[in-house]
């Protein structure tokens, strides 16, 4: 396998999405459950991941709404900024909205998330993502948790929506208490703070007077294959031909790549146990990467992420990064065509419960941490040296070997995604802009 590393990335994702509905007092209870917490993993030389995937159906059609997401969150980004989300997260949210939707309103969440309308099909594959998500992988954390909030008493809950949401998305559902909004939003972020090990906070610090709230959490922490080690500080050009220092790291292995893949230079760096890869997409020619994200079609994305004839000895060096930032769906949805679910007295998700005057989206937002370096996080997993041993060759070295390396810097904006190799199901994607201004 080569050289592991301490955790090589982590990235967690945040999916904020608010019900608004009318007075009423406070429900009760509903029922709550919890994601089993697993033993850090023993990751070593030769383990592999022999669990289940993300479903191909879930996969393929997370994919298909991932860019079109992806684009209108960067649109009009003539600064070049960061930008980071989790096309899954986003995808598994809207789909347990969808189980409460009806009318024209499913419909239309429907087409905007590409969902399944095979009621059991559907279920079915929420409920093998959950597996999938919550296995025991020994080389990486994988958490994508969701939540229901309801504070409403003239809304009659649903059952059979309460049972959809423990039974095929291993959702919790709480009750926040409109009476004590400072206690129930501590709720909500000390619950997103325990789904993935403290790596999102910040999550709003008021609820809405009345109100529900469908939240997702998403964590994801690996090792890499070969070990990265801290490189130098050096110059990263942004597109508006301004250069900023940043810290650079370096790892000398054998990876799959290709550096004249039409206009852009792919190199994918993979995770040990061989469940995911991290696969950076730089262009050739500088200032042109908003052009090439706003052409990507789901077929080249899956195309990038496919077999590549290239795999050979890479001196690769790139910037650490951390991307923290947080996105405001609502216009998105409008423009993607689930403005129905936006409108007050129009919009129908009684499938969630019965309210006199309705229920409607009063607020979507989608929140991410994303960071890659050399030295890892939480530290879940050991680090592997092995003396004298050359990543570029099976076997050991005894002196110094010549060996025709080929260099590569990720040293102007590029485009990442992190994904599942075998169903292709892209969990995070994002671009980095700025190194400087992602720490």
């Amino acid at each position: 396998m080569g050289r592991a590393v301490v955790v090589g990335a982590v990235a967690a994702a945040a999916a904020i999405i608010w019900l608004a509905m009318y007075t009423g007092d406070v429900l009760d209870a509903l029922v709550a459950v919890s994601a089993p917490k697993l033993p850090p993993p023993a990751c070593g030389e030769g383990v592999t991941y022999g669990g289940g995937s993300i479903p191909q159906s879930v996969a393929r059609r997370s994919n298909e709404m991932a860019l079109e997401l992806y684009r209108f969150m960067s649109d009009g980004d003539g600064a070049g900024k960061n930008h980071a989300f989790s096309p899954l997260a986003v995808h598994m949210a809207a789909s347990l909205l969808y189980e409460g939707a009806r009318g024209d309103t499913a419909e239309q969440v429907r087409r905007a998330f590409v969902l399944d309308p095979n009621r059991e099909e559907r279920l079915a594959s929420a409920a093998e993502f959950v597996l999938a998500v919550r296995g025991d992988d020994p080389c990486t954390l994988l958490d994508m948790s969701t939540a229901l909030w309801i504070g409403e008493s003239s809304v009659v809950p649903s059952g059979n929506f309460a049972g959809k949401a423990r039974d095929s998305y291993g959702a919790e559902v709480h009750v926040a208490d409109p009476g004590n909004l400072v206690d129930s939003a501590g709720r909500l972020d000390r619950w997103a703070w325990r789904e993935t090990n403290g790596r999102v906070d910040g999550v709003p610090d008021s609820l809405p007077v009345s109100g529900v709230a469908l939240t997702s959490v998403a964590r994801f922490e690996g090792t890499w294959v070969h070990e990265f080690a801290p490189y130098a500080r050096a110059q990263f050009w942004k597109d508006n031909g301004t250069s900023v220092e940043v810290d650079y790291m370096k790892v000398r292995g054998n990876f799959t790549y290709d550096l004249f893949h039409g206009d852009v230079h792919l190199v994918k760096i993979p995770y040990a146990g061989g469940r995911f890869t991290m696969m950076t997409a730089m262009p050739i020619e500088s200032g042109t990467l908003q052009r090439i994200t706003d052409s990507l079609t789901p077929e080249l994305l899956s195309q990038w992420m496919g077999p590549m004839d290239n795999t050979g000895c890479l001196e690769l060096a790139m910037p650490r990064f951390e991307i923290r930032t947080g996105y405001p769906l609502g216009g998105a949805l409008r423009a993607m065509g689930a403005y129905g679910a936006l409108v007050p007295g129009k919009a129908d998700l009684s499938g969630i419960g019965s309210s006199p005057g309705g229920l409607h989206v009063s607020l979507a937002r989608h929140d991410v941490f994303v960071g890659v370096d050399d030295e890892g996080t939480s530290g879940p997993f050991p680090a592997l040296t092995f003396r004298g041993y050359d990543p570029c060759f099976t076997g050991y070295s005894l002196g110094s070997i010549d060996v025709d390396l080929a260099p590569y810097t990720l040293d102007r904006p590029f485009l990442f995604v992190i994904y599942e190799e075998e169903s292709g199901a892209v969990l995070f994607m994002g671009r980095v802009s700025d190194p400087a201004a992602a720490r």
